[in-house]
């Protein structure tokens, strides 16, 4: 065994007793039970420990076993701390006053331990406390976390305002309700701490304090990373109730009211209109079944354009809960309308080009967008929704969002070829020598729009040849000239205007 002094010592428990009975043991011992040989490795003389001096057996025993705290060395395994909290995780015993100690930490920015075996939670991390005695290490893994704070999972909140609508002014078991609170934690990356693992560690339970304890009895339990408030209304009233855990607070605001009923509020007046670009607001009365102090707010929503309009009846003062009514907005249909188309033909522009309409109902002209989202109608041109080729069309008129239906009456629209001489050409005067085939042409436009290469050729002629009749291929150094001439019909040629002429130099 390893005594105070830091020496190991061999003690031989199989020699006999010198003593004339084996109680006597319990009279103590001179050091006759310690091996005695001169060779270098035992004692040479029978001098015990301690100069001799007689040494105390302890009282033998079969149950109820203690251990003397001065011989104690102690350090908790895991440790979950809050930052800037301390704890005592490391118990060193008086018997080891001799030894070397040392107290180290893995990151000192989230963890330190100073001599007493006192650890501080700096920042939020991971890090490895280790206490040595002597030859002996022992470790520990800390956790620091940081509790932000405590948030009804309803609104992601520290505060919520809820009402509780009684039916029958009984309250029992049916009136019990929950309410969930999450615990928001800043912690060590990868970790996956729960308020539960916090109250294992010995953290307290939440606490809760009702404001009116007439109106409401609360009571809280954790699981895993919430705490769940069990309300018990009592009366009609109002309460604060507020939950405490790990320094963080959050506030219920309970008012229990009376639940309003629809047996108190007759039908609509209506439940079908046609839309008309106002809002509708149909009417309703109170019931007879109504309380006469009930009191209430109504509002409207989606009431002016088509679909589903909604009225929301909600109760308020003593009372609360919503009912809600609906009724139908029809769309306008649009098949009398009138139909104009503004221009009845245009020149072909290389984009999409499309005619002004107009459209009238009940003499309500009708909006007109690109974005069909915002528009009332929609224009077909031979069944698509663009035109850009040369061509006649038919213009078809269908109602959308706020009018339906398609227009009877239709319109004719054509859109005529561009002759080639309205078309712009962008050539490079001068371009260096590469060896390889050189293309000057950078770009065919009418107006903003690049032509379509399906419009139009592209020929090339030395410059030298005014007539244009050998056709080459530009590569080598000289002065050429580049022809545009018109493809297909979108456009055209004239006797005047067959193509468009640009002069480049190869360098």
């Amino acid at each position: 065994m390893q005594m105070p002094d830091g020496k190991w010592y061999l003690l031989d428990t199989t020699w006999d007793n010198p003593s004339s009975s084996p109680s006597d043991a319990s009279k103590g011992s001179t050091g006759e039970y310690l091996l005695v040989k001169n060779d270098g490795v035992h004692r040479p003389t029978g001098r015990g420990y301690n100069n001799g001096k007689i040494f105390k057996f302890p009282s033998l025993s079969t149950s109820n076993y203690s251990t003397a705290s001065e011989g104690d060395f102690v350090v908790a395994k895991t440790l979950l701390l809050e930052q800037g909290k301390t704890k005592q995780v490391a118990k060193v015993g008086s018997y080891y006053k001799h030894f070397n100690k040392k107290y180290s930490s893995s990151n000192t920015k989230v963890a330190t331990i100073d001599k007493k075996g006192v650890v501080k939670a700096v920042g939020v991390g991971q890090a490895t406390i280790t206490v040595t005695v002597g030859a002996i290490s022992s470790q520990m893994n800390v956790k620091v976390y940081k509790a932000n704070a405590l948030k009804f999972v309803d609104n992601d909140k520290s505060s919520y305002k809820f009402e509780y609508g009684d039916t029958d002014g009984k309250f029992d078991s049916k009136d019990v309700f929950t309410k969930e609170i999450r615990l928001d934690v800043k912690q060590p990356e990868g970790s996956n701490i729960k308020a539960s693992d916090f109250i294992k560690q010995g953290a307290a339970s939440p606490t809760v304090k009702v404001s009116n304890k007439k109106v409401a009895s609360v009571t809280a339990s954790v699981s895993n990373n919430s705490i769940i408030l069990k309300v018990s209304p009592l009366e009609m009233g109002s309460t604060n109730i507020t939950v405490s855990f790990l320094g963080k607070k959050a506030t219920l605001s309970l008012g229990v009211k009376q639940q309003i009923q629809s047996s108190w509020f007759s039908a609509l007046e209506y439940t079908t209109k046609e839309y008309s670009g106002k809002a509708y607001k149909p009417k309703f009365t109170k019931t007879a079944s109504a309380p006469a102090k009930l009191t209430y707010k109504t509002t409207y929503t989606n009431n002016k354009n088509a679909g589903t309009a909604t009225v929301t009846i909600k109760g308020t003062g003593k009372f609360t809960g919503e009912i809600k009514k609906t009724f139908k907005i029809t769309p306008v249909n649009i098949t009398d309308a009138e139909l104009k188309v503004k221009k009845a033909s245009s020149v072909y522009n290389g984009g999409a080009n499309l005619t002004k309409t107009t459209v009238k109902i009940n003499k309500k002209t009708l909006k007109y967008n690109a974005n069909a989202a915002k528009s009332d109608y929609i224009v077909y041109y031979n069944g698509a929704t663009s035109a850009t080729n040369k061509g006649k069309y038919t213009i078809k008129i269908v109602g959308r969002g706020n009018y339906t239906g398609t227009v009877k009456q239709t319109g004719t629209y054509e859109i005529k070829p561009i002759t080639i001489n309205k078309v712009s050409v962008s050539c490079q005067s001068s371009v260096k020598y590469t060896g390889g085939n050189i293309n000057p042409i950078k770009s065919v436009k009418i107006g903003k729009n690049v032509l379509a290469g399906s419009n139009y050729t592209v020929t090339y002629y030395m410059a030298s040849d005014k007539e244009l009749t050998n056709a080459v291929t530009p590569k080598n150094k000289g002065k050429y000239v580049a022809v545009v001439r018109p493809k297909g019909s979108n456009v055209v040629a004239t006797d005047k205007y067959k193509y468009v002429k640009k002069s480049f130099t190869i360098k």
